[in-house]
């Protein structure tokens, strides 16, 4: 199972997401606090150089935007990915606003 993290309607505005996890932890009306870490040297190892500075703008922005806030999850989406040789597999989407 995967769970997907969005802020409103808006899948290209991606917070966060859980691969492979067995259990859901969450639900319609949680608040959940999420705190943005720097990114280190070390966790650019496998990331290619042309890639590293939008990846460290992006983290940057997100960290701001939810900086000291909270965000409460409005509307849930699921959906299963499979054909007949392979075993389902259930993707969470939730879509959540900001608190003020």
């Amino acid at each position: 199972m995967t769970i997907h993290f969005y802020l409103d309607d808006d899948t290209d505005t991606k917070i966060e997401s859980f691969f492979d996890i067995v259990s859901n932890p969450f639900k319609v009306g949680d608040t959940i606090s999420f705190e943005i870490d720097d990114i280190v040297p070390a966790d650019f190892k496998n990331i290619p150089e042309s890639r590293r500075n939008n990846i460290t703008i992006e983290n940057n922005l997100l960290r701001e935007m939810l900086r000291f806030k909270k965000v409460q999850i409005v509307r849930e989406g699921k959906y299963v990915r499979t054909n007949v040789l392979k075993e389902p597999f259930l993707t969470i989407e939730y879509h959540c606003v900001i608190l003020d």
